[in-house]
Protein backbone atom coordinates (compact mmCIF):
# COMPACT_ATOMS: atom_id res chain seq x y z
CA UNK A 1 0.00 0.00 0.00
CA UNK A 2 1.29 3.59 -1.17
CA UNK A 3 1.50 6.13 1.93
CA UNK A 4 -1.19 8.55 1.84
CA UNK A 5 -1.04 12.27 3.02
CA UNK A 6 -4.18 12.96 4.26
CA UNK A 7 -6.28 16.59 5.01
CA UNK A 8 -8.25 17.17 7.65
CA UNK A 9 -10.11 20.26 6.79
CA UNK A 10 -12.06 21.49 10.04
CA UNK A 11 -14.96 24.01 10.43
CA UNK A 12 -14.35 25.65 13.92
CA UNK A 13 -17.45 28.25 12.87
CA UNK A 14 -20.18 29.07 15.70
CA UNK A 15 -21.86 26.20 14.28
CA UNK A 16 -19.54 23.14 15.63
CA UNK A 17 -20.78 23.99 18.84
CA UNK A 18 -24.41 22.97 17.85
CA UNK A 19 -25.67 19.08 18.91
CA UNK A 20 -25.22 16.36 17.05
CA UNK A 21 -29.16 15.06 16.91
CA UNK A 22 -31.47 16.09 19.16
CA UNK A 23 -31.04 13.41 21.01
CA UNK A 24 -27.34 13.76 21.56
CA UNK A 25 -25.06 15.81 23.88
CA UNK A 26 -22.25 15.61 22.21
CA UNK A 27 -21.29 18.57 19.68
CA UNK A 28 -20.48 18.66 16.15
CA UNK A 29 -16.44 19.55 17.24
CA UNK A 30 -16.09 16.52 19.80
CA UNK A 31 -18.00 14.10 17.28
CA UNK A 32 -14.95 15.44 14.44
CA UNK A 33 -12.53 15.56 16.83
CA UNK A 34 -12.96 11.60 17.78
CA UNK A 35 -13.99 10.49 13.98
CA UNK A 36 -10.67 11.82 13.38
CA UNK A 37 -8.72 10.42 15.76
CA UNK A 38 -10.16 6.70 15.00
CA UNK A 39 -9.65 7.28 11.42
CA UNK A 40 -5.97 8.04 12.05
CA UNK A 41 -5.92 5.08 14.49
CA UNK A 42 -7.39 2.72 11.45
CA UNK A 43 -5.20 4.20 8.72
CA UNK A 44 -1.72 4.10 10.42
CA UNK A 45 -2.72 0.09 11.38
CA UNK A 46 -3.24 -0.30 7.84
CA UNK A 47 0.00 1.70 6.89
CA UNK A 48 2.13 3.62 9.35
CA UNK A 49 3.58 5.41 6.48
CA UNK A 50 0.39 7.38 5.86
CA UNK A 51 0.84 11.10 6.77
CA UNK A 52 -1.68 13.66 8.33
CA UNK A 53 -2.33 17.56 8.75
CA UNK A 54 -5.15 19.15 10.09
CA UNK A 55 -6.11 22.65 9.18
CA UNK A 56 -9.12 24.59 10.78
CA UNK A 57 -10.93 27.28 9.28
CA UNK A 58 -13.82 29.95 10.29
CA UNK A 59 -12.98 33.17 9.08
CA UNK A 60 -9.63 32.03 7.50
CA UNK A 61 -8.21 28.93 6.98
CA UNK A 62 -4.86 28.09 9.44
CA UNK A 63 -2.53 25.24 9.41
CA UNK A 64 -3.46 23.48 12.41
CA UNK A 65 -0.79 20.69 11.92
CA UNK A 66 1.45 19.91 9.71
CA UNK A 67 2.24 16.98 8.02
CA UNK A 68 4.91 14.87 9.33
CA UNK A 69 3.80 15.10 12.94
CA UNK A 70 4.33 11.92 15.60
CA UNK A 71 1.53 10.23 16.61
CA UNK A 72 1.38 11.69 20.05
CA UNK A 73 1.88 15.63 18.57
CA UNK A 74 -1.32 14.78 15.94
CA UNK A 75 -3.11 13.57 18.71
CA UNK A 76 -2.58 16.33 21.15
CA UNK A 77 -3.17 18.80 18.05
CA UNK A 78 -6.43 17.19 17.36
CA UNK A 79 -7.47 17.32 21.45
CA UNK A 80 -6.35 20.86 20.77
CA UNK A 81 -9.33 22.38 17.89
CA UNK A 82 -11.34 24.90 19.19
CA UNK A 83 -14.16 26.78 18.65
CA UNK A 84 -12.98 30.15 17.17
CA UNK A 85 -13.44 32.82 19.47
CA UNK A 86 -14.61 35.50 16.95
CA UNK A 87 -18.19 35.76 14.83
CA UNK A 88 -17.30 34.15 11.34
CA UNK A 89 -18.23 36.50 8.06
CA UNK A 90 -21.27 35.61 6.70
CA UNK A 91 -19.76 33.25 4.25
CA UNK A 92 -16.42 31.74 3.79
CA UNK A 93 -14.63 31.60 0.81
CA UNK A 94 -13.95 27.92 0.05
CA UNK A 95 -11.02 28.79 -2.66
CA UNK A 96 -8.65 29.84 0.57
CA UNK A 97 -8.34 26.41 1.63
CA UNK A 98 -7.94 25.10 -1.83
CA UNK A 99 -5.15 28.00 -2.19
CA UNK A 100 -3.55 27.14 1.44
CA UNK A 101 -3.24 23.15 0.59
Amino acid sequence: MLPEKIVFAVDIGPECAERCGSSSSMNRLTAARQTIKRFIQLKRWMSPMHEFAIMTFAHTTFWHCEFGQSPDQLDKAVDEIHQADYETADYYDLLSLFEAV
